[in-house]
């Protein structure tokens, strides 16, 4: 807090005026992450940069400067009380949308005054207004909220899919949190085959790496971004002297806990994510999840984990529950997840929805095959789960969408329907 209170030369040199509001990890606490000059330069804009390069080296007949950019960021809504005069706390999107030279303006969507709302609800409509109309080429942003966005353009516009209203549109430069959750989603709103999707390892504390390969799942570290990167065994993570291996020595295959020295003053940073090297040479990965969530998932280190953190007043353990009860639960729920390794059906989803609660589901349940306004998850993708839970309870537009849109899809669901269809089998078979 001395730098958001304006002494000088604390991390790095001279006085940083800009920090990304970053939610906290164990302690709960959210973190303000210096954004300084030199990390905006040599790190932020840099890798922005090369996400651009590396999708045009991989779509040469791209399209993507004939059009618009449609940039979905933040706000400087802050939880401090007081923050000086000259500095702004934000989102890291925010921050990076306000510095933005003023010629990139001419290529993007919506102006800075839109994009810099706090308030979603009276942003989400304006948002809109500033982007129907446009030749929009590619999207940037996170998957859950342009997901609400792309919806409610395509209600407005009374469109089939996204590409009805912008039919430029080719890539969604996306990043935050995992997409797979979405992917379906996107997969119905938008054509398959005129849409590409990239992804991005942009965090508060910094661009880390882009996927430069056409098929998803890893992203190619970015060496020369002004990071240093450390690598620390998942077995030794949380000690005060770990073994740290630099990049030029990790192991194909092992995950480890990621530290960083960046030029935003953060000197042997953890910043929590754990990665995967998926290619040693060149460096690829995949982000494996939080380290916090190496932890024994079952008994009572997980009870002792949530009584630390300070949220064991919100879990509770009913034990069995029927008729009513049930009912009552899920009144005074705000998200529902089924995420269930096999599940032949599943009906408690349709009691969840019946009530208005958004869902979550495991694509391995029988009832993902029939339910379209949840969202989806493998059972194992602890770490979607926890974004698509965030994102739920976060985003009030999102939220909104999924309960109405829930309500209205389970009411089509009756037992006569789907009797009428097994009656309809047999009819085609008998006349044959």
């Amino acid at each position: 807090m001395r730098m958001v209170a304006g002494e000088r030369d604390v991390l790095w040199p001279g006085r940083c005026r800009r920090f990304a509001q970053s939610s906290g990890t164990s302690d709960g606490k959210s973190k303000f992450i210096p954004v300084t000059d030199h990390s905006l330069r040599l790190n932020h804009y840099l890798g922005a940069r090369d996400v651009v390069a590396h999708y045009l080296h991989l779509y040469p007949e791209s399209r993507l400067f004939s059009g618009k950019a449609f940039i979905l960021g933040g706000s400087f809504a802050n939880e401090l009380a007081d923050v000086p005069r000259g500095v702004t706390v934000g989102d890291l999107s925010a921050n990076l949308i306000d510095a933005m030279n003023p010629m990139a303006n001419l290529l993007r969507v919506p102006s800075k005054r839109v994009a810099l709302m706090a308030d979603w609800n009276e942003k989400l409509p304006a948002l809109i207004d500033a982007a129907v109309g446009q030749d929009i080429t590619n999207i940037s942003g996170v998957p859950s909220w342009f997901l609400t966005l792309l919806r409610k353009a395509i209600e407005r516009c009374g469109a089939a899919s996204v590409h009805d209203i912008w039919p430029n549109l080719e890539v969604f430069f996306h990043g935050g949190i995992s997409f797979e959750p979405y992917r379906e989603q996107y997969a119905r709103i938008t054509g398959p085959a005129r849409m590409r999707y990239l992804e991005t390892y942009n965090a508060s504390e910094g661009f880390f790496a882009v996927q430069d390969l056409r098929e998803p799942g890893s992203m190619l570290l970015l060496l020369d971004a002004g990071v240093f990167y450390e690598f620390v065994p998942l077995d030794q993570s949380g000690e005060s002297y770990p073994d740290a291996v630099p990049a030029w020595e990790v192991e194909q295959g092992r995950t480890y806990a990621l530290l960083i020295t960046a030029p935003n003053g953060l000197w042997r940073y953890a910043i929590g994510d754990t990665v995967r090297i998926e290619s040693a040479d060149p460096l690829r990965i995949r982000i494996a999840g939080r380290t916090r969530s190496f932890i024994n998932a079952f008994g009572e280190e997980l009870m002792v984990h949530n009584a630390d953190r300070g949220i064991a007043d919100r879990f509770h353990f009913p034990g069995f529950q029927k008729g009513k009860q049930v009912y009552e639960m899920l009144k005074a729920s705000d998200v529902y997840i089924m995420p269930s390794v096999s599940e032949p059906f599943g009906i408690s989803p349709l009691e969840a929805m019946q009530m208005g609660v958004p869902s979550i589901i495991s694509k391995q349940s029988g009832c993902a095959e029939i339910l379209h306004n949840v969202i989806k998850t493998d059972y194992w993708d602890i770490d979607a789960m926890a974004d698509a839970i965030h994102s739920i309870i976060t985003y009030p537009a999102m939220y909104n969408q999924l309960r109405e849109e829930g309500l209205r899809e389970v009411a089509q669901i009756t037992w006569d329907k789907a009797g009428q269809k097994v009656i309809d089998i047999y009819n085609k078979v008998l006349n044959r």
